[in-house]
């Protein structure tokens, strides 16, 4: 954003005034100060979506709780537009996400410029669109709990985030507090994190090692090279140590020297988490299909760990995966 040519009519006092904000949605005052804050978020422009072309529909719940909270739905129509205007591409192949995180974005009286990135904005809503190949009439369906507050001087949809393929979760201090919590012992700690360490210092000497470790990481072009031209070529192996150096280096947080632990977990998914909005899932059920070498794959009576991050609560809870669920389209892209 340019700050500097809005500066006059985006100071809060004008902003909260103006036809463009006209209410806020708040039951406490850290709410309404998070609301506010996404009125100066910057955001990446996609396209005008047709109020017409949209419709609120009532949250799942039961008693006061809310199963649906953020989750909306999405028509595979426009999936496949976004993806299409944003270029979305994994390892250079085009592919359609199955959830997209959404966020609304204000528009004022002062023209912005616009960051380069990938952010989503619509309206007064926030929070995530699941694919929905059912929707027809409507291009999404937006819950009542991802209404944050009204306007009326804009209807641009613009995209935060997306799911993709291959993401692993990593292990870090606010989930290692909670296993701890709940039994697993330092022994148990230590030993997964020595195995990690050893993985990474493997990666300069076994080339197999060095493929898995960058494509883990995201540096899938270096890890082409190596299966190409091998940990023999200088430039190559001098690439290897730099991602090794990158990593390790991430272990300390900033200029604090803090040290933190982010071991990444190969039998994990990083994965948005949506509702089901069939009502085919029992209670201590998921649904996960995620990508694999083979193509598409269903968890069939699988034990998984869900974890919320971040979250210090010792509230992570151990589920069965179930193969019985409609959507077998919606996976981890």
């Amino acid at each position: 954003m340019n700050w500097e040519s809005s500066r006059k009519s985006t100071t809060l006092p004008n902003v909260c005034q103006s036809n463009a904000y006209t209410s806020i949605i708040v039951s406490h005052l850290h709410t309404g100060a998070k609301r506010i804050g996404l009125l100066f978020s910057g955001a990446s422009l996609d396209f005008k979506l047709d109020p017409q072309r949209t419709l609120d529909i009532p949250d799942i719940s039961v008693g006061e709780t809310v199963f649906s909270d953020g989750c909306g739905l999405m028509a595979r129509s426009l999936a496949i537009l976004v993806a299409k205007a944003k270029g979305i591409k994994f390892r250079n192949k085009r592919y359609t996400p199955t959830v997209f995180q959404i966020r609304l974005f204000i528009s004022y009286h002062t023209p912005f410029q616009y960051f380069n990135g990938v952010i989503q904005r619509y309206l007064g809503y926030k929070g995530v669109l699941m694919l929905h190949p059912q929707l027809e009439n409507h291009l999404v369906h937006f819950r009542r709990s991802m209404k944050k507050f009204n306007t009326n001087t804009t209807n641009t949809f613009s995209v935060v985030d997306y799911s993709t393929p291959y993401a692993f979760g990593r292990l870090n201090n606010d989930i290692i507090v909670l296993l701890s919590s709940l039994g697993v012992t330092n022994d148990k700690l230590l030993a997964k994190q020595e195995e990690y360490f050893q993985w990474i210092e493997d990666a300069a000497t076994n080339a197999l090692r060095a493929v898995d470790f960058l494509s883990c990481i995201g540096r899938y072009e270096e890890a082409e090279r190596v299966l190409l031209d091998g940990l023999d070529d200088p430039k190559v192996f001098e690439k290897v140590q730099s991602a090794q150096k990158s990593e390790i280096t991430k272990f300390r947080k900033g200029e604090s020297e803090k040290i933190r632990t982010r071991m990444i977990i190969h039998k994990s998914r990083l994965l948005y988490g949506v509702c089901d909005p069939y009502g085919v899932l029992k209670e201590g059920q998921v649904h996960v299909r995620i990508t694999t070498e083979n193509g598409a794959q269903t968890l069939i009576n699988a034990s998984m760990l869900v974890v919320r991050n971040p979250c210090l609560h010792p509230g992570l809870r151990f589920t069965r995966s179930s193969a019985n669920f409609q959507p077998y389209l919606l996976f981890d892209r």
